[in-house]
């Protein structure tokens, strides 16, 4: 099954698809210019320790972003994919 979040929202070591990014414009292009943009494969590798910012790899970088910058991308994930590797 797949399931649209925002990005704040993806586990550890789960990648998935940017398929929106609404946040205000001077920000979206900030964002876009770090390679966060629609089509995107993003992967979040590790959370500072108060879990803000988290480090993301986009596009062979490795990129960081606060929580408040994540609630307006929205990612696709793959449930179903998710599900399966818990089962093994």
């Amino acid at each position: 099954m797949i399931k649209e979040i925002n990005l704040g929202e993806l586990p550890l070591g789960k990648t998935a698809i940017v398929t929106d990014i609404k946040n205000d414009t001077l920000l979206m292009k900030r964002i876009i210019n770090l390679g966060v943009t629609k089509g995107a494969e993003i992967t979040p590798l590790f959370r500072a320790p108060f879990g803000d910012p988290t480090a993301y790899a986009v596009k062979g970088c490795v990129v960081a972003l606060r929580k408040s910058d994540c609630a307006g991308i929205l990612v696709m994930i793959n449930e179903t994919e998710e599900n399966s590797h818990e089962a093994i």
